[in-house]
C-alpha cells in the first residue's frame, strides 16, 4: 500500500505539466532538448543542418544529432556528387528522416528534406532519372531528387 501511495504522490503533481496546453509532444521538441548541437552547421531548416564543410562534418552530424542514431549514403547522379542522410530518433523501433545534400566546391547544402517518419525506414530507389525515396515496407514516395533539383545549384 505505502508503495502504491508513493508512485501515486510522484505522478501526481507531474500529471497537470503533461497535460497543459504549451507541453508539445513532438520529434523536434525531443530533438531540441537532448540531441548534440552541432555549431557549424549554420542555420537550421526542419531540424536539418544547411550547409557543411566537410563530408566528414556532415557524416558526423548524421550519425549523432538524434538519439537513434544516421547514416550517410554517397551517390552520383546527373554528374554531382551527392549525399543521402538518414536519421533515426527512436532505438529498437523503426523511424527515420531524410535529406539530400549537394556537392557544391567543398561544402555540403541540403537540396531537400523529409520528415521523421514513424515505423519505417526512409530508403532511396534509383531510378532511369531520379531517385525516389520510400517507406522500406513500400508505398508512395515521400520524396524525389530530379533534374529540377539541380537548377538551384
Amino acid at each position: 500500500m505505502k508503495l502504491w501511495l508513493t508512485i501515486l504522490l510522484c505522478i501526481l503533481p507531474v500529471a497537470p505539466l503533461l497535460a497543459c496546453e504549451g507541453f508539445e509532444q513532438d520529434m523536434t521538441a525531443l530533438e531540441r532538448a537532448v540531441a548534440p548541437r552541432n555549431a557549424s552547421a549554420g542555420p537550421r531548416t526542419a531540424s536539418f543542418g544547411k550547409e557543411f564543410a566537410s563530408l566528414d562534418e556532415l557524416r558526423r552530424w548524421t550519425e549523432t544529432s538524434t538519439l537513434g542514431g544516421g547514416r550517410l549514403d554517397e551517390a552520383e547522379f546527373e554528374g554531382r556528387d551527392f549525399a543521402f542522410a538518414y536519421r533515426s530518433y527512436t532505438s529498437g523501433v523503426k523511424s527515420s528522416d531524410a535529406a539530400i545534400y549537394v556537392r557544391e566546391g567543398r561544402n555540403w547544402k541540403l537540396v531537400k528534406a523529409y520528415p521523421v517518419l514513424m515505423g519505417d525506414w526512409i530508403v532511396a530507389e534509383k531510378q532511369a532519372d531520379s531517385y525516389l525515396f520510400h517507406p522500406e515496407a513500400g508505398g508512395k514516395s515521400l520524396m524525389v531528387l530530379s533534374e529540377a533539383d539541380l537548377k538551384a545549384f
